[in-house]
């Protein structure tokens, strides 16, 4: 979608707490409990904005300094639960890129992108928020399906079947 359609919507933190609660507001608003309560460490608490566009919102989360993308991986996993769709680095490790995502259950759907062009070092996350797996899954696909055709090194990588388990038993 596009930043400059007429229905988008940017709020703060503190601003996202007074609108509705549409079910990307929820989703959001529970990401953040969690992260504030198990992460925060890494992340700032006032640290996060949001912008809704229809259908799904992305969410930026500060962190609180510069960590390796391998290790906020490592402690999403172990925190969130979320599954590692891939890691993967170009240009000899200059640029890193680390995709995550939730099981797609209600009110906990989401992809995290941990992406940096500085050898792995990374100063914030985006969370991609959505309403149904549908969309989800779509973009999970793509960014798999794109990740084999860059010139990259996949440090790790899900399979297309266990990708596709996680959304249809």
């Amino acid at each position: 979608m596009n930043a400059m359609e007429q229905n988008d919507v940017t709020m703060n933190a503190g601003e996202a707490q007074k609108g509705e609660k549409s079910l990307l507001m929820q989703n959001y608003e529970n990401l953040r409990a969690v992260i504030g309560k198990d992460m925060k460490d890494y992340f700032r608490e006032d640290g996060s904005s949001i912008t809704i566009y229809g259908s799904y919102a992305e969410a930026v989360f500060r962190m609180n300094g510069q960590y390796m993308a391998e290790d906020v991986a490592g402690e999403l996993s172990d925190q969130l639960g979320v599954n590692i769709l891939y890691a993967a680095t170009r240009h000899y490790g200059k640029f890193v890129e680390v995709v995550a995502y939730s099981q797609p259950v209600i009110e906990k759907m989401y992809v995290i992108i941990l992406s940096s062009c500085q050898h792995g070092i990374v100063e914030e996350m985006t969370v991609v928020l959505f309403e149904s797996y549908e969309p989800m899954f779509e973009l999970l696909s793509r960014k798999l399906a794109e990740v084999g055709r860059k010139n990259t090194e996949i440090m790790e990588k899900e399979t297309k079947e266990t990708l596709h388990s996680h959304f249809f038993k």
